[in-house]
């Protein structure tokens, strides 16, 4: 997802593109310490399921939302998350992916 965030992008703005995604999709966490920390996960591809392409190009991704729509409704049509947990450490993961 960083990578097709990454296109033709400055490392500031692919930064704060990929922390808009976190914070409109990833769930909140909060540690309880001293400044009371806020961070979030980043989105599950379930949780990404639900954003069409103009939410993502409202979050500053442009003309990659589309991309990253597609990509997210490919992953899950091959199974999701345990797909790619089946591709860690297969030599043909990189095969696949492309």
């Amino acid at each position: 997802m960083s990578f097709l965030c990454s296109q033709n992008n400055n490392i500031p703005r692919i930064t704060q593109i990929l922390k808009s995604i976190r914070e409109v999709y990833g769930d909140k966490i909060v540690l309880d310490d001293e400044k009371s920390s806020v961070f979030y996960t980043f989105p599950t591809l379930e949780q990404l399921k639900e954003a069409s392409e103009e939410d993502f190009k409202a979050i500053g991704l442009g003309y990659r939302a589309k991309y990253l729509k597609s990509t997210v409704e490919l992953l899950i049509s091959k199974g999701g998350a345990s797909y790619l947990d089946d591709l860690k450490g297969k030599e043909e993961a990189r095969e696949s992916l492309l």
